[in-house]
């Protein structure tokens, strides 16, 4: 890369001695791709505005839209899922004003992504349908295969696992057709996945197995390296720590090797997670804070949400519960930064049993019963902060917090639970009065 960068420098050079705009343009384009792939995601936003730029004054609009579906992509690695749509929505205007079929189909997928991410599964399967229908007008089996990847994507999320494969299994016999063996690799990855939600350890072994291979034929460390860290996954789950600390090792080999911190972020997160699983709450604090660093350093605030929250797990694992507050303060802030309200509730609630953890019951109350007033329509949240109520004997308002949440949510398991815990502090505490 660091080759490419020079080459693209002289070429830059050449076309501004030469008055060449639009070849100034599509090089600073070319620079962005190569600064994002290296995860220098400022960098590739400032080349992407210069070109940006260049392509409006010469009135490039095709260039235009290729420059903004970028931004686009930048700003959605970073969590800054209203910057992705804004970009994507005028990419999107652009490629349909310049009848660019292929250009809207990819912007469609992008701006499924984005909604998927956002949990948005009906508006994502609606963009993506969007976009198999253009990638089959135009004739493209890849981005067509690429398609129905994220939509298997969508279905497992749903649990739709029989759906799942069904697509993923159309989109690996696209992806043999084409040729590529790299698609056909992300999609045995994907099948591995759902093989190991569904507890098929063997298939799942067997998928990723392949995927493992195909990578490794084309020289994709980047895919090898992630096939490495899902089988790690595989064999913690099976309680094969000694395996999986390997397979976890190799991965982050790899993904330093190539240069992919978020790959190496998510390894020290993976084996964060596995220390707890050992019990070794000190490794697993080590582990986390690395992750904490490289996500944070590359702008990915859900991923550094997460790795917020192992730490606080770790920590409180090991007793220190005043780290644990702040590291669940930190997962909670990063959260609502970008907008994950439910995700946000979760952290502040976990931060509500440390708080109670130590002692402080009225400020763990106040805190729950202000995270529902963030988020009323949440039902496990009020059926948390009723057995909070339990506890503090406040059993006519967990009584009223319990019928709002069956009216939410009338067959929940979980209401019946607080029900019989609510039954039973009431008879313990008639059995007291008399």
């Amino acid at each position: 890369m660091a080759g490419a960068l020079a080459s693209y420098g002289q070429a830059l050079e050449l076309y501004r001695q030469v008055g060449d705009r639009l070849g100034e343009a599509n090089v600073l384009w070319a620079i962005g791709d190569v600064q994002q792939f290296r995860a220098d995601m400022a960098g590739a936003l400032a080349s992407y505005g210069q070109a940006l730029e260049l392509y409006r004054q010469v009135g490039d609009r095709l260039g235009e839209a290729n420059v903004l579906k970028a931004i686009g992509d930048v700003q959605q690695f970073r969590a800054d899922m209203a910057g992705a749509l804004a970009s994507y929505g005028q990419a999107l205007d652009l490629f349909r004003q310049v009848g660019d079929r292929l250009g809207e189909a990819n912007v469609l997928k992008a701006i499924g992504d984005v909604q998927q991410f956002r949990d948005d599964r009906a508006g994502a399967l609606a963009s993506y349908g969007q976009a198999l229908d253009l990638f089959r007008q135009v004739g493209s089996r890849l981005g067509e295969a690429n398609v129905l990847k994220a939509i298997g994507d969508v279905q497992q999320f749903r649990d739709d696992r029989a759906g799942a494969l069904a697509s993923y299994g159309q989109a690996l016999e696209l992806f043999r057709q084409v040729g590529s063996r790299q698609g056909e690799a992300n999609v045995l990855k994907a099948i591995g996945d759902v093989q190991q939600f569904r507890k098929e350890m063997a298939g799942a072994l067997a998928s990723y197995g392949q995927a493992l291979e195909l990578y490794r034929q084309v020289g994709a460390r980047l895919g090898e390296a992630n096939v490495l860290q899902a089988m790690g996954n595989a064999s913690r789950a099976e309680k094969q720590y000694a395996e999986a600390k390997s397979l976890y090792e190799n991965s982050l080999a790899l993904y330093q090797a190539v240069g992919a911190q978020q790959g190496e972020a998510n390894s020290y997160l993976e084996m964060a997670r596995l220390a707890l699983m050992q019990e070794d709450a000190g490794q697993a604090q080590q582990y986390a804070r690395q992750a904490v660093e490289r996500h944070t350093a590359i702008g990915s605030s859900y991923n550094a949400a997460l790795d917020y929250e192992t730490l606080a797990a770790a920590c409180r694992a090991a007793g220190d519960l005043a780290a644990a507050m702040e590291a669940l303060g930190q997962a909670a802030a990063r959260y609502t930064e970008i907008g994950l309200t439910e995700q946000a509730a979760s952290a502040r609630t976990a931060l509500a049993d440390v708080i109670e953890q130590a002692g402080r019951t009225e400020e763990a109350l106040a805190l729950s019963a202000a995270i529902i007033e963030s988020a009323p329509d949440e039902t496990w949240l009020r059926r948390n902060y009723a057995e909070k109520l339990i506890k503090l004997k406040q059993l006519d308002e967990a009584a009223a917090q319990l019928d709002i949440a069956e009216a939410q949510e009338p067959a929940s398991p979980y209401l019946a639970l607080r029900r019989a815990e609510l039954a039973q502090a009431r008879e313990q505490r008639a059995e007291a009065q008399t």
